[in-house]
């Protein structure tokens, strides 16, 4: 563990520590899944957006992708 000099000065950063630290271990599990899960959504629509593919679909066929790249993620997991 880090020394308290080392430790973020980020209020932001504080105060999610201090929510963590008061976790129990199943909680604490429960929000690493959840973080994981939007990891995964995030990197999957990231690499979706950077496609020239996706880049020339409509706005609409866009978002029906997204949904459907969203949904595709939430099963695998």
């Amino acid at each position: 563990m880090k020394n308290d000099d080392e430790k973020s000065k980020n209020k932001n950063t504080q105060q999610v520590t201090k929510r963590r630290n008061n976790m129990s271990e199943v909680e604490r599990t429960i929000d690493n899944a959840k973080r994981a899960d939007t990891a995964a959504v995030s990197y999957a629509l990231r690499n979706l957006r950077a496609t020239s593919e996706f880049k020339n679909l409509d706005s609409q066929a866009q978002e029906r992708r997204v949904e459907a790249k969203k949904t595709e993620v939430a099963l695998k997991r």
